[in-house]
């Protein structure tokens, strides 16, 4: 909706102006080669659109999720590299700023693969689509049976997560995870209790706050996340193939990347 007789300067300025007050920056643009649609919300700076082709959000997700769990690796090797450096020494205290990104890139790793997991069910979800969740009660109910349906908006708002991945997944995909794919199944459950205890605090006790935050971490701080990250890339390839693809970018003039602190 751009006005031909106006040039792409003045034109950029009045959709920028638009957009500061309020209308939306999502636009449709023209691949004329190839007759090709594509969307993009642009980077907006000094009345220029910066753009590129809008990422899918469920590969974004993974996309963020897999960087933070390589830089995770990277502030580790940090880390340990002392161990070459000084005589074996049973305990050695490490720079802070690098002790502490290590946890939050492995926090970033947890949350965003989780967020890929649910995202990626939500998507697949159909719009008409009906989830029906039959509960088997006990002899004393008065219902020994009871049927309960949810429309999509329902499912994505009411139905918990390991219940998505055991009842609603299959009933989409006709893909039992929990029978088919008991190592994927395993992990990603493990990844939602492991995601549920680092967000939640439960307790009110300042106290018992700290006690808690300390368990959570105790398991935080050396565990191994490549099962996850590659069980979740597992999860979205068996559902719909090759729509994870890994691929190098790094060229032979890659940077190396370093951490330099005065004490370390």
């Amino acid at each position: 909706n751009v006005d031909h007789e106006t040039s792409p300067e003045e034109s950029i300025k009045r959709l920028t102006k638009e957009i500061k007050a309020g209308k939306s920056s999502h636009f449709i643009g023209i691949l004329p080669d190839k007759k090709e649609l594509f969307s993009f919300i642009p980077i907006i700076e000094d009345n220029q659109f910066f753009a590129s082709f809008f990422p899918d959000p469920i590969q974004l997700y993974y996309s963020l999720a897999y960087s933070n769990y390589q830089f995770s690796i990277e502030t580790r090797e940090n880390i340990v590299f002392q161990k070459n450096q000084k005589r074996g020494a049973p305990l050695n205290f490490v720079n802070e700023y690098l002790y502490n990104w290590h946890l939050q890139y492995k926090i970033s790793t947890i949350i965003f693969l989780h967020s890929t997991i649910e995202a990626f069910v939500n998507y697949i979800m159909p719009d008409d689509f009906i989830f029906r969740h039959e509960i088997i009660g006990k002899k004393s109910d008065k219902f020994h049976r009871t049927i309960r349906e949810y429309n999509k908006e329902q499912t994505e708002r009411y139905i918990q997560f390991k219940d998505k991945i055991s009842l609603v997944v299959p009933q989409i995909t006709k893909i039992d995870f929990q029978k088919q794919h008991q190592k994927i199944y395993d992990n990603i459950i493990n990844l939602s209790k492991l995601r549920n205890d680092i967000i939640h605090l439960r307790t009110t006790s300042q106290e018992k706050n700290r006690k808690y935050f300390e368990s959570v971490f105790e398991k935080l701080v050396n565990i191994d996340l490549y099962p996850y990250v590659n069980s979740v890339k597992d999860f979205l390839n068996t559902v719909k193939p090759d729509f994870i693809v890994e691929e190098d970018i790094f060229d032979s003039n890659q940077e190396v990347f370093t951490f330099n602190f005065e004490h370390y």
